[in-house]
């Protein structure tokens, strides 16, 4: 279903319906997923969650939902829901055939229907060059759709839109819609460019909500919650493990040194020797490093990085604080939340998996999301 106005044409009418969510086993589908539901429990919107990893559990919900999914199964006028044959009939083949017909009923010595001859003739042509106009824009379009990137615009943040829209906005809505982002950067599913974009239009909205709620929930308090735009180390939890492992667990870093191989592991030791930094003090939780080197550590790190040809080891980043002490980027929540869905643990369903990342993304699981991000499982 193709939609111009995702309020009147989406929101409005299922706001009026019982829905059945049927959300995909990706972080960006689960934070989508999530202003959904804050939203519906706005506007009291009765829902039915169904988790699917794949065209097959996606059927198996359509056929066990199959009596309340109306929308998607045939065609109401009254809602305006347009017929497949509506949106993909190709009229320039019919009109064709029509002229075809036309042509033949035609034949006559009549000199108005040599000029009527004349003009179909005049008319044929300029409607094919018309046509090779419209197939080779097509051909330019599809290439620069196929050629550059398989994802469109985050679900998250499609969602946090219609929230704004709809003046029903908050905070919470506006992390899950950065997370939502940042999985698609994490993940390689959009271009650079494509990221930065999405972000200069994230830091417009943390911009607009610091600044609207300066003197309410955001003031400095045990459970404020605070996001912020800044430029952060390309490094997989850092600011949650130990620098060593967090260089070695990253797909950048290890990839560029070639951490699996003699050679890569010695030029790791030579770019931590050129940093400056004690063995000692890299090996160790980031918080327990000694202040002096934390403070310059992004400085320091960047500079090494320039000599070693890792290029953009500090990225346009978004991180939020939950009251004074919990302190998350949002590349942090992604890869927590992902462990989390793609658990392997012998006990927990798909199913489980899907729950327990979703509960990971609300704020009033912080703790447990913290202590699974450090390494214990068992809190």
């Amino acid at each position: 279903m193709f939609i111009t106005d995702i309020r009147k044409e989406f929101y409005e009418v299922v706001a009026n319906q019982r829905v059945a969510l049927l959300v995909a086993s990706d972080i960006d589908a689960l934070c989508a997923c999530k202003i959904l539901q804050a939203l519906f429990h706005c506007d009291q919107v009765q829902y039915t969650l169904v988790p699917v990893t794949g065209w097959q559990d996606l059927g198996t919900a359509f056929l066990e939902h199959k009596e309340q999914i109306k929308l998607l199964i045939k065609q109401d006028d009254d809602l305006g829901v347009p017929s497949y044959d509506d949106i993909f009939r190709d009229e320039e083949d019919n009109d064709e055939e029509g002229g075809d017909s036309g042509n033949e009923s035609d034949g006559g010595s009549e000199p108005s229907g040599k000029r009527r001859r004349f003009d179909e003739v005049c008319v044929e042509q300029i409607r094919q060059r018309a046509r090779r106009e419209w197939e080779a824009r097509r051909r330019e379009i599809l290439f620069d759709y196929e050629q550059y990137e398989y994802h469109g615009t985050s679900a998250a943040m499609v969602f946090f839109e219609l929230a704004w829209v709809l003046t029903k906005d908050t905070k919470d809505m506006l992390w899950w819609a950065v997370i939502g982002l940042t999985d698609q950067w994490v993940h390689d599913k959009i271009t650079h460019m494509k990221y930065v974009t999405d972000v200069a239009t994230m830091q417009r909205h943390v911009s607009r909500h610091n600044h609207r709620n300066e003197d309410e929930e955001n003031s400095l308090s045990i459970d404020c919650m605070r996001i912020s735009f800044e430029y952060d180390l390309r490094l997989t939890l850092y600011q949650h493990w130990s620098l060593f492992e967090s260089i070695c667990n990253s797909c950048y870093t290890s990839c560029h040194f070639k951490l699996w191989t003699l050679n890569g592991q010695k030029k790791l030791q030579e770019f931590l020797a050129d940093m400056g930094l004690p063995l000692k003090q890299v090996r160790q939780k980031f918080n327990s490093m000694d202040m002096s080197i934390k403070e310059n550590l992004r400085d320091v790190i960047e500079e090494s990085s320039n000599k070693y040809g890792i290029k953009d080891i500090r990225i346009q980043t978004f991180g939020v604080n939950f009251g004074f002490k919990n302190r998350f980027l949002a590349s942090d929540m992604v890869h927590a939340a992902t462990a989390l869905l793609e658990s392997t643990e012998k006990d927990d369903s798909d199913s489980d998996s899907f729950i327990k990342a979703l509960d990971s993304l609300s704020r009033c699981v912080v703790e447990k999301t913290t202590a699974h991000i450090c390494g214990f499982p068992w809190l």
